[in-house]
């Protein structure tokens, strides 16, 4: 191979095994989305709490769901939901926690894609998505 050669396969190559390194990244923003959080009555003062996720795009996907900063009077199920497959435009509902918490909707939880969002509250992060 001429230097000339070499040099040319050395600048192609870089910027593609960047636009790989691009594709492969677990990133959600703009791929799957939380739809909805959101506190179902279960009698009296107690209540279970829920989120819904959606896929946007025609190739299944796993993301990973994230609970922080809820109040005492919420048990988390787990602050971790690993692994949550999601089907090609696919939704889901999942049960996250169970409290007395009355208030726990969109406007209460602050919601994330790849990093938690900052400040103090109860947030829902997505995050780890991988086609």
């Amino acid at each position: 191979m001429t230097a000339s050669l070499r040099r040319f396969a050395s600048v192609a190559v870089l910027p593609l095994a960047m636009v790989c390194g691009a594709a492969n990244a677990q990133v959600c923003q703009g791929k799957a989305f939380i739809d909805s959080v959101y506190q179902t009555g279960l009698g009296g003062n107690s209540y279970e709490y829920h989120i819904q996720i959606r896929n946007g795009n025609p190739e299944p996907v796993k993301v990973t769901l994230s609970f922080r900063q809820f109040p005492k009077e919420i048990s988390l199920f787990s602050a971790d939901l690993p692994n949550v497959d999601l089907g090609a435009y696919g939704s889901r509902t999942l049960k996250f926690g169970k409290g007395t918490n009355g208030n726990i909707n969109m406007n209460t939880v602050k919601i994330g894609y790849d990093t938690t969002p900052g400040g103090t509250g109860a947030t829902a992060t997505m995050s780890r998505c991988v086609n």
